[in-house]
């Protein structure tokens, strides 16, 4: 029945032009459905396909239509499901756990780490979101929590303050690292857990890295001593090793010695040792690839500079020791009479002795 229809509505010579759409073809061509009349047997088959052309037509609303049919839909799906008595619940953001790491490249960090761990436990036993310990010392820090959407919660209302703190913030980073930071000094980091919360370490004492190096001639051999501190570990060494290698550059180390100085007020290291002669230079060069902030005023041939000055007549020979004068001593006085020849002796008077 549908292929008569489709060529019964095809076979007019203005089929092409009387449709402009597909869809006008189509409604048309289920318009012209035979339903076959008195062979067809049963009131409803007779029914059924004197509609079917009305149902079956291709649907095209306007867009008012489709926000009307969209309106009587959610309608519907919203009473059977009981109604919107509450508004719908918005899921949080997810958030991505991460640990950002402050780095051990700088020369701000935490020097004693039980220092730090005892910080944390006073923290996250207070109310306040960010607090400063250990002012003015190698130590300085600074602990702080931020809260997602509630500026006004503090440490203690922080999940698992202390845990997150110790566990992460300050071992997560420059913990267990005997090669690049072999004292376990502290960095600190910023934490961001799932549950949106936040946890900083801050370091804010500048470990100043200070050198001071000194090579002096020894006819034989030039002999060098060094003198450091906050060197980073990574260059330097747990026990200077990275100086020794730097140094080995320079010629054959004899004597060389390396001392942790704890009682000096300045400088936390000492090295000493010998070298071939003319390698002052080289020393302060070794000092820099080292870590050091300088070459510690290590520079130049080997032996000691000495001020020039003008030559007088302290530099002549004997000058200051009578015994060794050209002329002898010599006391300067005005010449008078007592100086002509023969005055003081008779006998040598050009006139003789004068008697009265």
């Amino acid at each position: 029945m549908l292929q008569k229809a489709y060529e019964k509505v095809n076979s007019s010579a203005d089929a092409k032009s009387k449709f402009k759409t597909f869809s006008s073809f189509q409604n048309e061509a289920f318009d012209n459905i035979d339903d076959g009349g008195s062979e067809r047997k049963g009131a409803g088959w007779d029914n059924l396909w004197r509609s079917i052309g009305n149902r079956v037509k291709v649907f095209h609303p306007q867009n008012p239509l489709h926000e009307k049919i969209r309106d009587l839909v959610l309608d519907h799906y919203t009473d059977a499901m009981g109604g919107l008595s509450t508004p719908p619940t918005i899921p949080p953001p997810i958030v991505i756990e991460k640990n950002e790491c402050h780095g051990i490249s700088g020369d701000t960090w935490v020097m004693h780490v039980d220092t730090v761990i005892g910080n944390v436990d006073t923290f996250c036993n207070q109310d306040a979101r960010e607090v400063t310990y250990n002012k003015d010392s190698v130590d300085e820090l600074k602990l702080s929590v931020k809260a997602p959407n509630d500026q006004n919660k503090g440490a203690k209302d922080a999940p698992n303050c202390a845990d997150r703190f110790k566990g992460v913030v300050i071992n997560g980073c420059d913990g267990n690292d005997p090669t690049n930071n072999p004292h376990n000094y502290k960095f600190g980091s910023t934490l961001t857990t799932s549950d949106g919360w936040q946890y900083t370490m801050t370091p804010l004492s500048k470990q100043i890295n200070e050198v001071a190096c000194d090579v002096s001639y020894k006819f034989l051999w030039d002999s060098f001593e060094i003198r450091g501190k906050n060197l980073p570990d990574a260059k330097f060494g747990a026990e200077g090793e990275g100086l020794k290698k730097q140094l080995d550059g320079c010629g054959e180390v004899t004597k060389y010695g390396f001392e942790r100085t704890l009682k000096d007020g300045k400088f936390q290291w000492f090295a000493n040792g010998r070298l071939p002669i003319g390698t002052k230079a080289c020393v302060g060069r070794a000092l820099k690839k080292a870590g050091g902030s300088g070459n510690g005023n290590c520079h130049g041939a080997g032996k000691r500079d000495t001020s020039r000055r003008e030559i007088g007549i302290d530099d002549w020979p004997g000058y200051g020791d009578d015994s060794k004068h050209v002329f002898g001593a010599v006391t300067k006085r005005n010449i008078g009479i007592e100086d002509w020849p023969g005055y003081g002796e008779d006998s040598k008077h050009v006139f003789g002795s004068y008697e009265g």
